[in-house]
């Protein structure tokens, strides 16, 4: 038994230390990975995605609302891929039904119509214009890894209209991102105006995660229920485990469902201890 015990504690070490040796600087973000539990990890890049099943849905167009050559995995619309001009990870999108109730036009800023439903859209490069231009090199992608930045579009022009996530915890301070909880294997949540008052139709379907103090996760969060294996629904009496306070509309008897997925950036999300 102890002969066991050291031999999986050396291979978590060896593990963890592979990348010391490595000749270049390791990135901030080294992988891409979505639904906690599972912990879903995602190609990030084209050839990667094509060899894995994804098919090409959208390409670069001028027409598009946004950047990105699109890829989607077995029709399900609920994660879909950005890469850009050179094949390298750029963004993240997430497609949801178009209803009378969701999204509210207080939140419908974030979401693009296509088809008839409302599309989601998070940028991972700092300047999203060069996706379908120029993208990343070789280097660049071996240097920055997932990315350097966290743009949230929050329009219908994707150059302009862009929500940009502090990368560092401190810069939340004197925002209007609400301190929500930590959550082991997720990290420490932050939400947008968060209240206990407030009216759901305004709850930001938007969420950041912060680890020793760095952005390294985020997600998508949806007061409807959408199936996905992709998605991840927490009951309402749960709710407390992630916000602080937790929205009375998202307790009361209304309360229609919850629908999240974590999407993480760093390798190993389960070591997230916030």
């Amino acid at each position: 038994m102890m002969e066991k015990i050291v031999i999986v504690v050396v291979s978590v070490l060896a593990s963890s230390s592979a990348g010391w040796f490595d000749t270049y600087p390791q990135p901030e973000w080294r992988d891409l990975s979505v639904t906690f539990g599972s912990f879903s990890r995602l190609p990030r890049k084209a050839e990667d995605a094509i060899s894995s099943g994804w098919i090409l849905d959208k390409p670069c167009s001028g027409n598009n609302p946004y950047f990105g050559n699109r890829y989607i995995l077995d029709g399900d619309v609920s994660t879909m891929l950005l890469f850009d001009k050179q094949g390298y990870i750029a963004g993240i999108q997430t497609k949801i039904p178009k209803t009378d109730e969701y999204p509210d036009a207080k939140i419908r800023k974030f979401f693009i119509e296509e088809d008839g439903a409302m599309v989601i859209t998070a940028y991972f490069v700092q300047d999203p214009s060069t996706i379908c231009t120029t993208g990343r090199t070789a280097q660049q992608f071996q240097e920055e890894g997932t990315g350097t930045a966290l743009h949230i579009q929050s329009g219908s022009n994707p150059r302009t209209d862009l929500m940009t996530i502090p990368m560092l915890q401190s810069d939340m301070a004197g925002t209007q991102w609400t301190e929500g909880q930590c959550f082991w294997g997720m990290g420490k949540h932050y939400w947008y105006n968060v209240r206990r008052d407030m009216d759901c139709k305004e709850f930001y379907p938007v969420f950041a995660m912060y680890n020793n103090g760095k952005l390294n996760s985020f997600g998508w969060a949806f007061y409807v229920h959408f199936s996905s294996s992709r998605y991840e629904h927490p009951s309402n009496t749960n709710l407390e485990f992630f916000m602080k306070p937790v929205p009375t509309c998202l307790t009361s008897g209304a309360f229609n469902g919850f629908s999240t997925i974590h999407i993480y950036l760093d390798r190993r999300p389960y070591f997230n201890f916030c």
